[in-house]
C-alpha cells in the first residue's frame, strides 16, 4: 500500500454522516479509515460499518428504476 492512499480517510459528522474524503494523519473519532461502499445514498458510519443513513433511500430508487 503506498503512503498516499494509507492515509486516505472518511471525515463524518458528529451523527455519523459522510461529509468528504481526506488526506491526513490524522487520528479522530470523526475520520474513518474503511472505505465507504458503492451504491449507498446517504452513507453513514454506524461505529463499525457503513449504512444507509436515508430511511427513504429504497423508494427513491424504485421510483428512478420506474422511470427508466
Amino acid at each position: 500500500m503506498n503512503s498516499i492512499s494509507a492515509n486516505l480517510k472518511r471525515r463524518v459528522d458528529s451523527n455519523g454522516y459522510f461529509m468528504c474524503d481526506e488526506f491526513t494523519d490524522e487520528v479522530s473519532g470523526t475520520l474513518i479509515e474503511v472505505a465507504v461502499p458503492e451504491g449507498l445514498y446517504k452513507p453513514k458510519w454506524d461505529g463499525s460499518k457503513w449504512i444507509e443513513g436515508d430511511t427513504n433511500a429504497a423508494q427513491k430508487q424504485t421510483s428512478i428504476n420506474m422511470l427508466d
